[in-house]
């Protein structure tokens, strides 16, 4: 499990433009990742990554920190990262840190 602030929660679900009897569905789950100082890269990244639809009730406070349980795996034979599990540690306030 990797800690994180997560920024926004997105439940989704739509028809699949090319056969209309399939639904897709899921979550979209937005998060900071810090980057370690090497080089030229640092800072932090924002993360969106997938998970099923039943991960959304995971995040009863948004923003939060939260630790993630991400997974791999294969999308049109690609490695996507994907959303397994989450467990809430804290409130995270965004306003009390853009105002500080």
């Amino acid at each position: 499990m990797s800690k994180a602030i997560v920024l926004a929660v997105n439940t989704y679900s739509f028809t699949d433009s090319q056969d209309a009897s399939r639904v897709v569905s899921g979550t979209k789950v937005t998060y900071f990742d810090a980057i370690p100082a090497s080089g030229k890269t640092r800072g932090v990244n924002v993360v969106t990554v997938t998970g099923d639809v039943s991960t959304d009730t995971l995040f009863t406070v948004v923003p939060g920190i939260y630790d993630l349980d991400l997974g791999v795996q294969m999308s049109k034979g690609k490695p996507v990262m994907k959303l397994n599990s989450a467990k809430y540690l804290s409130p995270y306030d965004v306003n009390k840190v853009i105002s500080a």
